[in-house]
């Protein structure tokens, strides 16, 4: 079990729902949530024996709301 991808699934969903129900989150502020758990957890994946999480690489694309 990797606990930084299983919670990387959970923000995915909780990121859906917030869009769904009209909430919208700040996409720079997604990256920085993302960033700050995944440097929180990955002490605790590697005592685990996780394989390192991958790097989050910020892309230069726009993001459009419907």
């Amino acid at each position: 079990m990797n606990i930084l991808t299983d919670l990387g699934t959970d923000l995915a969903f909780a990121f859906l729902v917030e869009k769904i129900y009209g909430q919208r989150i700040d996409p720079a502020e997604a990256v920085a949530l993302i960033s700050r758990v995944q440097s929180v957890l990955e002490p605790v994946s590697r005592f685990q024996g996780d394989k390192p999480p991958q790097p989050f690489i910020e892309r230069s694309t726009s993001v459009t709301a419907h």
